[in-house]
């Protein structure tokens, strides 16, 4: 497996990035993650009056997640694994210079308390229609680039995930900015909205909302982007195909978020 190899081959430039810190999230997130843990009407309008929450549209949020100097820490780390020349798997085949995460080793101390402490929480104030408890994920880069050889923008999807936080880590870019289209079960409800990206600041939407990177014209932009699944959802109806899913045995670099009940 290339994550054994990465494991055995690669020294980390910042080894303290792979453990969640509570100084690498803004004081902004963890208030919001506080108040959205209290139950009460008025809590989410009171963090959109503070500048904390705000709602591109509705099922569509940001807010702010990473500090600057972690994001300068991760993204520097990023970088040294590129320029290691160890193999990696590539995201998909139209993000071709991103990175899977779980094959560096960042799930067990940063990503699974990030996403199961915090942005569970999140997710059941802001989404709750469309997941139950988030019980795995997907965690990869995404590097889009105006040089010649660089990935320029990305054609309109929707994600295998329940819900999605996309955060941008670094780069200053024109053009390449996010568009969202409405939910893929309908197309058809005439609100496209386009996201500002902020470094360290995360997009949180539903799986199914369809959308597309625009192609960038200047610069770079390098986002995190964490797919968060929830099997008590998807384990009914696939979120790719729409039908009953055919559950077939795999390991944890691979698998789709589903499980077989006991």
């Amino acid at each position: 497996l290339r994550a054994q190899r990465i494991q055995k081959d690669y020294q980390a430039l910042h080894p303290e990035v792979y453990r969640l810190e509570q100084p690498y999230l803004q004081e902004s997130f963890l208030e919001l993650v506080r108040q959205l843990g209290k139950p009460g009407a008025t809590i989410i309008p009171g963090l959109k009056a503070k500048k904390i929450l705000e709602e591109v549209k509705p099922g569509i949020w940001t807010f702010p997640v990473f500090t600057e100097a972690f994001c300068d820490q991760l993204e520097a780390e990023l970088v040294h694994f590129l320029d290691s020349g160890l193999p990696r798997t590539a995201p998909n085949t139209m993000n071709r210079f991103g990175i899977i995460l779980s094959e560096l080793g960042f799930c067990e101390h940063l990503l699974d308390p990030l996403i199961y402490d915090y942005v569970n929480v999140i997710a059941s104030r802001l989404l709750p229609a469309f997941c139950e408890t988030l019980d795995s994920y997907r965690a990869f880069t995404v590097l889009y680039d105006s040089t010649a050889n660089g990935d320029k923008d990305l054609a309109m999807h929707y994600d295998n995930a329940e819900v999605t936080l996309n955060i941008n880590i670094g780069g200053t870019w024109g053009g390449g900015n996010v568009v969202y289209y409405g939910l893929a079960t309908n197309k058809d409800d005439g609100q496209k909205v386009e996201a500002t990206l902020r470094r360290g600041w995360g997009v949180f939407h539903a799986g199914l909302e369809l959308h597309k990177a625009t192609p960038i014209s200047n610069g770079r932009r390098h986002n995190l982007i964490l797919w968060c699944r929830s099997s008590g959802v998807r384990n009914d109806l696939c979120p790719m195909c729409f039908k009953e899913p055919n559950v077939v045995a795999t390991n944890r670099y691979y698998h789709e978020g589903f499980t077989v009940p006991p």
